[in-house]
């Protein structure tokens, strides 16, 4: 089962893969070309629900800063079991 969430929501440490980006073309654009695409594997190293400021991203070995407002536009998605925890190999 896949847990859908916006990447804001993701706290630092952990990973997720992008499955929507809500935006129009231009952003879509700037986006894809800092290599973050659908299908997506990302992981959060600054920033999640309880921090400010922009969050810090990993894709692949590339670090990306994007502000939360950008952020809230890409939906990700984590596995989970089916009593709700997350799945080990992300």
């Amino acid at each position: 089962m896949v847990k859908k969430m916006f990447l804001p929501e993701i706290p630092p440490g952990e990973k997720a893969v992008v499955v929507a980006i809500n935006t129009g073309q231009e952003l879509l654009g700037r986006l894809m070309g800092m290599g973050v695409f659908v299908g997506t594997k990302v992981k959060v190293f600054r920033g999640g629900p309880d921090q400010f400021g922009p969050l810090l991203i990993g894709v692949g070995q590339t670090r990306i800063a994007l502000g939360r407002d950008v952020a809230a536009f890409i939906e990700v998605g984590r596995r989970q079991t089916a009593d709700g925890r997350k799945e080990q190999d992300q």
